[in-house]
């Protein structure tokens, strides 16, 4: 966002023969930022990023609580009950984790799509739904 505040604010300073150069180098910074946003490494990373995130709330809950239901039934000795306590509260606790991970993500999609709608670069040209309609007309 602050890459496109500044390239309208230099825009708006320099002369006109050094605009042309300005822009150009500007567009070339921002497509270079798109390349490596969806490099299929960067799409890699993220994917392994989300694996381990929904692999440690899933694990890390059953671990704490099943294990701890485990150390308590020893010591009491009611030996399923606490056990099978720590399993539910552990099945809460992860969906919760999970559905606060995905609600995050998608607001964050939600914000990239609405920049993405905004920024006057990526609007040029006809949506897909144009170029789709004129293919059936022909």
């Amino acid at each position: 966002m602050k890459l496109l505040y500044n390239f309208f604010y230099l825009r708006s300073l320099l002369p006109r023969k050094l605009k042309k150069v300005k822009i150009t180098k500007m567009e070339n910074k921002i497509n270079n930022k798109k390349e490596k946003l969806f490099k299929p490494s960067a799409v890699k990373d993220i994917a392994t990023g989300i694996l381990y995130y929904n692999a440690a709330s899933i694990l890390g809950p059953i671990l704490v609580f099943v294990g701890s239901g485990l150390l308590l039934d020893n010591y009491f000795e009611t030996k399923p009950y606490l056990t099978i306590g720590g399993l539910v509260i552990a099945f809460i606790f992860s969906n919760i984790l999970i559905l606060k991970r995905i609600s995050k993500l998608t607001s964050e999609l939600k914000q990239y799509n609405k920049e993405k709608k905004d920024n006057p670069l990526t609007n040029s040209g006809p949506s897909e739904e144009e170029t789709i309609k004129q293919e059936n007309n022909l």
